[in-house]
């Protein structure tokens, strides 16, 4: 085993099988949203995903962690343009297939999209807004994932977007994403929403602001 422990070992484990399972599921997909990870209508798409959109509240560079194959990049784009916000994309993702067909969907901002892990990459620029999801680390990883992103890859005084996504097989009674952070002492701004079109909340952004 040399230098390296039992947990490292496990956690390099975790990382390949979430790896292989995400390009099998996106890669299957037949629609760009579901290349995207999502199951369902454009419309419901854009309900749910909408609130990312509420979280930016000015010009400056956006980062999509877990960028998949660009279609999030590409609608936020859409839906910003009446608000007339300037926002300079970029996207990273740890598979190489789906940041290929991010590049080939968006062609201007192809040099903008990397292949890499977050946790451990080192951005060219750091960025006014950083979407992510707790769900790209192990459990135990996710305060200091976050800690690392709060200090090295978002702007000063720039935001932090943290995602949860629900279906509705999940328990509803769990604590949200805000919740999580706040009791990791991570200062919550202000959180959006996104709802079925029962009502039922599938969505929830944390604004966490950088120092």
């Amino acid at each position: 085993m040399g230098a390296k422990t039992l947990s490292e070992f496990d956690e390099k484990l975790w990382h390949e099988e979430m790896r292989a399972r995400l390009e099998e599921k996106y890669l299957a997909g037949e629609t760009p949203w579901e290349q995207s990870g999502f199951r369902g209508s454009v419309k419901r798409w854009r309900r749910l995903r909408y609130p990312i959109v509420e979280a930016i509240e000015w010009d400056g560079r956006f980062l999509d962690i877990g960028c998949a194959n660009g279609y999030l990049i590409q609608s936020l784009h859409e839906w910003l343009q009446p608000l007339q916000r300037k926002v300079q994309f970029f996207g990273i993702d740890v598979l190489e297939p789906l940041v290929e067909l991010a590049r080939a969907r968006l062609p201007p901002i192809a040099a903008q999209l990397f292949v890499g892990n977050a946790f451990t990459w080192k951005p060219p620029v750091r960025f006014h807004f950083v979407r992510t999801e707790l769900c790209y680390v192990p459990e135990k990883d996710q305060p200091e994932y976050l800690a690392r992103l709060l200090d090295e890859v978002v702007a000063p005084n720039g935001r932090l977007l943290v995602c949860e996504y629900r279906s509705r097989g999940d328990d509803s009674a769990a604590p949200w994403v805000d919740e999580k952070l706040r009791a990791w002492r991570i200062p919550v701004a202000a959180h959006h929403s996104g709802f079925d079109s029962d009502g039922t909340e599938l969505t929830r952004v944390a604004v966490c602001p950088a120092q």
